[in-house]
């Protein structure tokens, strides 16, 4: 692994701490790749495609589980896929 590896538990945007300010953390660089990746996910699906999934029996709480599930994939491929080492490393 590279010395400027993509760590999943990392904060995305930390902010440093400052004189009067503590720092702070905020998301870790997976849950804001998971974040981006679901509003993705949910952005290309139609109403078909819920009305496909509930003529099925899914339910919209199964429904959006898969998407978070997915989106939680597709986060650590990305971080993954970050990490292999580049041909001119």
């Amino acid at each position: 692994m590279s010395e400027h590896a993509t760590t999943p538990n990392d904060c995305a945007f930390t902010i440093p701490e400052s004189g009067e300010l503590p720092a702070a953390m905020g998301l870790t660089k997976r849950e804001y790749f998971a974040a981006m990746a679901m509003q993705g996910c949910i952005s290309a699906i139609t109403l078909q495609d819920l009305a496909d999934a509930a003529a099925k029996g899914i339910s919209g709480i199964q429904f959006s589980a898969t998407v978070a599930v997915t989106a939680v994939k597709d986060a650590d491929a990305l971080i993954t896929e970050l990490n292999k080492e580049k041909p001119n490393e």
